[in-house]
């Protein structure tokens, strides 16, 4: 394989991987274009149709031409046959001979005509359903990329980080907030009995020396009498 043509396959083999890749990720720049290459397409194949039908045209008109022809030199050459003149009519007829073999003629070309013109039309007809049916597919098509997109990004962010570690991590530091709560609680309560003891001992101690005073105040009155 030579330089060139070995460059122009790494060129095409490129391009054609990129557009790969466009159809698969984005398509919907890609649709668009095709969508536009086949109204380009509709157009021509309308502008053929119309010249196939003006060329039918031509011919059905050519055929009526050569029909009058023919009754025209039919009349010469009775005229001339009345006149005398035998050579007249003899060219008279054979020009008429020539005007129905080139009827023939055109009428074969008119019938091919009518069947590229048919043709023409029912190909025409099925590129414009071809193009409607694009259209009306064409927001399907890219609603289902944008979700195949959306999905293959899940996908990855899934393999690189396991939801079910996500969730274990989660459950994790809920549970060790939760254990550091009642650890908290836990602390609290233990503080408030130490103080609840605390305050219950200097008062029974505060008790006792009430009670200790007024048995000295009794003694001291029992004695004075």
């Amino acid at each position: 394989m030579g330089f060139f043509a070995r460059v122009r396959t790494l060129v095409f083999g490129k391009a054609n991987d990129t557009l790969d890749r466009m159809e698969n990720k984005i398509p919907e720049p890609l649709l668009n274009q095709y969508i536009r290459d086949m109204d380009v397409s509709i157009r021509k194949a309308h502008e053929a149709l119309v010249r196939q039908m003006a060329f039918k045209v031509r011919i059905e008109n050519s055929i009526k031409e050569a029909e009058g022809q023919i009754k025209l030199r039919l009349r010469n050459a009775e005229d001339a046959l009345g006149a005398g003149e035998e050579d007249l009519a003899y060219r008279a007829m054979s020009d008429r001979l020539v005007q129905e073999e080139n009827v023939g003629i055109l009428k074969v070309q008119l019938r091919d005509a009518e069947e590229k013109l048919m043709e023409f039309n029912n190909r025409l007809t099925e590129m414009r359903e071809e193009r409607d049916r694009m259209l009306r597919q064409k927001d399907q098509i890219v609603a289902r990329s944008h979700y195949n997109v959306a999905m293959t990004k899940m996908d990855t962010v899934l393999r690189m980080t396991s939801s079910d570690s996500a969730i274990a991590n989660f459950d994790r530091i809920r549970d060790r907030v939760e254990n550091a709560s009642i650890e908290t609680e836990a602390r609290l309560q233990v503080r408030e009995q130490y103080r609840n003891s605390g305050n219950k001992a200097f008062e029974e101690l505060a008790r006792k020396g009430t009670v200790q005073k007024q048995l000295d105040e009794l003694k001291l009155k029992l004695q004075a009498k």
